[in-house]
């Protein structure tokens, strides 16, 4: 098989960043020689842009990085969103009925994750 012909995708913590918050330097070299012989790397996380960006540095992906949960699409050799994915705008309202009616007996908030435009990438537990 040709390594060309291999996409391989890591989700960041707890598989490619070790308990220390480091990704070894043993799997940085790993994938620098794979990549080097044309396989493709990525990352898929629930981590943001921004909070992903210093381990995928390390790794320097070649393919589209699934950031947020499948939210965005990013590349950072090209350090842009090649795509992004909203929730529609009922969605908010939907979320603020839900949050009010659950949240309470339940002991947890749902955040909901907003650029800065206002429009809603996603929603994730928080402590109350």
């Amino acid at each position: 098989m040709k390594l060309q012909d291999i996409f391989l995708v890591s989700d960041l913590d707890g598989t490619l960043i070790g308990e220390n918050h480091t990704i070894p330097q043993r799997n940085i070299d790993a994938i620098r020689r794979f990549q080097e012989q044309g396989g493709r790397f990525a990352v898929a996380t629930g981590r943001s842009v921004n909070s992903g960006e210093r381990y995928c540095r390390q790794v320097q992906p070649k393919g589209l990085c699934v950031m947020l949960n499948g939210s965005i699409l990013y590349d950072y050799e090209q350090d842009e969103i090649a795509k992004a994915f909203f929730l529609p705008p009922q969605a908010w309202n939907t979320f603020l009925r839900w949050a009010v009616r659950y949240s309470r007996s339940a002991g947890s908030l749902f955040c909901a994750q907003i650029s800065m435009s206002g429009r809603i990438w996603g929603m994730r537990t928080c402590p109350v």
